[in-house]
């Protein structure tokens, strides 16, 4: 099986490491990119919209599957509630589309990605998050903790819609970037979320569980 490389992960650890700082040191401020980005964003979003559109194919799974459309994932992952939409792109490579997002009041950031899995180049959907083939992602996002020099630390979530299956880092200073990755399906794709803050915000943040949940509001009438 082929696997996609965990996505966005530079772009949002750099920014961290960086710092967000307001009024109240609780909005994060967009680094110099996301700036220059916002301006044209609608007009982006339009044109991978189009993309996304163009790219269904009732004889490839990855693009239509149960039911669901590689553009009805584009426009679920459009917004997420309290977090302002910095991109929302389609790669035609693999068939995806991954959401970028900063939360408009605390200083924390993560993404969204919906993708089918390969194997042996060919569409392989999954359809449930317990599913042995999964282990393999899982793999990485431990191996991609514990590259940080951190033993990653397990853990399942429930919220209404979704089973997750999540791998944060253990033992962090209040200065190092808590990352957690975590993982569902749906209709037939695996759903990968990544959600970064310094470690010192982690009261003001809340659990993995809280952006589970608004995940799970936007990816609830797909279901």
């Amino acid at each position: 099986m082929k696997i996609t490389p965990l996505s966005f992960v530079t772009v949002l650890t750099a920014a961290l490491a960086v710092g967000c700082s307001s009024t109240g040191d609780n909005t994060p401020v967009p680094t110099t990119t996301a700036a220059e980005q916002s301006a044209p964003a609608a007009s982006m979003n339009s044109s991978y919209k189009d993309l996304a559109d163009a790219l269904i194919n009732p004889d490839d799974p990855s693009t239509v599957y149960d039911g669901v459309t590689i553009s009805d994932l584009f426009s679920a992952l459009e917004t997420l509630d309290d977090y302002e939409t910095q991109e929302l792109i389609v790669d035609p490579d693999i068939n995806s589309v991954e959401g970028q997002y900063v939360h408009r009041e605390v200083p924390t950031m993560t993404s969204v990605q919906a993708f089918m899995a390969l194997n042996n180049d060919e569409p392989w959907p999954l359809e449930n998050v317990n599913e042995p083939e999964m282990e393999m992602f899982f793999n990485t996002a431990r191996g991609f903790i514990e590259s940080q020099n951190h033993a990653p630390v397990e853990k399942t979530v429930n919220t209404p819609n979704f089973e997750w299956r999540c791998f944060s880092p253990e033992s962090l200073q209040p200065d190092e970037v808590n990352h957690s990755i975590c993982f569902t399906t749906l209709a037939g794709r695996v759903i990968e979320v990544h959600h970064l803050f310094k470690e010192k915000r982690a009261d003001i943040i809340g659990p993995v569980d809280n952006l589970l949940a608004l995940v799970d509001g936007s990816l609830a009438t797909l279901k």
